[in-house]
Order: structure tokens, then sequence, then C-alpha cells
């Protein structure tokens, strides 16, 4: 009797795996490509932060030395 039951729900349980695996397939490339796109854009990024904190530097020193002027 038991063992009926057990084949019964493994039977209705059996067609999940293919749609389960599909799923987390999907989930996956789409991480991996949320990924790759902020790894893409992280250069461009720093880069952009790097001109700015130089920017203000020299601007900080401009208005420095034309403080040091009067």
């Amino acid at each position: 009797m038991h063992r009926l039951i057990a084949l019964t729900k493994l039977r209705c349980q059996r067609g999940i795996a293919l749609p389960m695996a599909l799923m987390i397939l999907m989930i996956l490339s789409v991480l991996i490509a949320a990924f790759s796109m902020l790894a893409a854009s992280e250069p461009v990024l720093a880069t952009n932060q790097l001109q700015v904190a130089q920017a203000r530097a020299v601007a900080e020193s401009g208005l420095e030395r034309a403080i040091w002027a009067l």
C-alpha cells in the first residue's frame, strides 16, 4: 500500500525536473548577463571618478593660489 502511494507521488512529480532545470538555467543566465554588464561598465565609472577627483584638486589648487596672490 505504501509503495503504491510512493509510486503515485513519484509519477506526479516526474515531469517537473526538466522545467525546473530550465528555470534555474534561465535565472543563472540572467544573473551572468547582469554581472557581465556591471563588470564592463565598472572601468568607465572608475575613470570618470578619477577625472572628477583630479578636476576638483586642480580647481581647489587654483583657488588657493588666487587667495595667496591677494
